[in-house]
């Protein structure tokens, strides 16, 4: 398994990491170019998601929650 991701919107295929790897400050990157900021990471009580805080583009702090193996493109 290639560990890059072809998100809608963007040209080729975007590099990415499994959401159990990502730490806090790192930048991801979703469909059409958007990024949010990684603010904290929690693993969930079965270990199978994660929590992640995080920093939208427009300000907002949200909670996104992913299985450990999802790939997610980083910047």
């Amino acid at each position: 398994m290639t560990n890059t991701v072809k998100l809608q919107g963007m040209y080729g295929e975007q590099k990415a990491i499994r959401a159990g790897e990502l730490k806090p400050g790192m930048v991801t990157v979703w469909n059409f170019g958007y990024k949010e900021v990684i603010k904290s990471i929690e693993l969930t009580k079965s270990g199978k998601s994660v929590k992640c805080a995080i920093i939208c583009e427009s300000g907002k702090e949200l909670v996104r929650t992913m299985r450990v193996d999802r790939l997610v493109a980083i910047a």
